[in-house]
């Protein structure tokens, strides 16, 4: 059984994808669905790089949260996720490219 729309959701699909997508955040528990969304990606993108590189973990953090960096700025144009989450997103590129600029071998 589907689940029927609220009576009272103002819900245009025609206006564009993004507004199903804002619309199925808002309904979940304090918008938690596309910062998990975030974080799969971060970790689905992080394991493929970290099996191709041969155990390069820096080189596989940087490079997912440099991808999900940019996911997070575009989901932030679309108005899905707010500026805290954004914050956090940048605070682990950052701290995954100090990780890999500390961490690698002359």
């Amino acid at each position: 059984m589907a689940y029927p729309l609220p009576t009272g959701a103002n819900l245009n699909a025609s206006a564009g994808l993004q507004e199903i997508f804002i619309y199925a955040n808002s309904v979940t528990d304090g918008g938690i669905l596309f910062k998990l969304v975030l974080v799969a990606l971060y970790v689905i993108i992080g394991i493929a790089i970290l099996n191709k590189s041969k155990d390069d973990y820096p080189m596989a953090s940087c490079v997912a949260g440099f991808v999900t960096l940019i996911v997070a700025i575009l989901f932030r144009i679309a108005g899905i996720i707010d500026i805290l989450t954004l914050s956090i997103t940048i605070a682990v590129f950052v701290i995954s490219l100090l990780f890999l600029l500390f961490t690698r071998d002359e």
